[in-house]
């Protein structure tokens, strides 16, 4: 439950693995995690590219959908961020 806040979904914008770790084993985000807009917060590799999936706006990770190396289709939810509010 969210008080005085909105949800915002961050979707997978093309097929791919998503990678919510980087290079070094760290999870680009965390649930709790504030995040600023253009943030990584994960990525997707597609053809053996590894493109950064970045946050659209800046907000509270709330839940991560996706898990790391997990296969994602176009618009599938990655990871929800709770704009303004706060958690009930």
């Amino acid at each position: 439950m969210y008080e005085d806040g909105v949800l915002h979904f961050i979707k997978a914008p093309f097929v791919g693995t998503y990678l919510l770790h980087d290079d070094s084993g760290t999870p680009q985000v965390t649930v709790g995690e504030e995040v600023a807009a253009n943030s990584p917060i994960g990525m997707i590799v597609a053809l053996g590219i590894r493109i950064p999936v970045v946050a659209s706006v800046t907000g509270t990770v709330v839940a991560i959908y996706a898990s790391e190396a997990q296969s994602v289709e176009y618009g599938q939810l990655l990871v929800a961020l709770l704009i303004g509010g706060k958690e009930a």
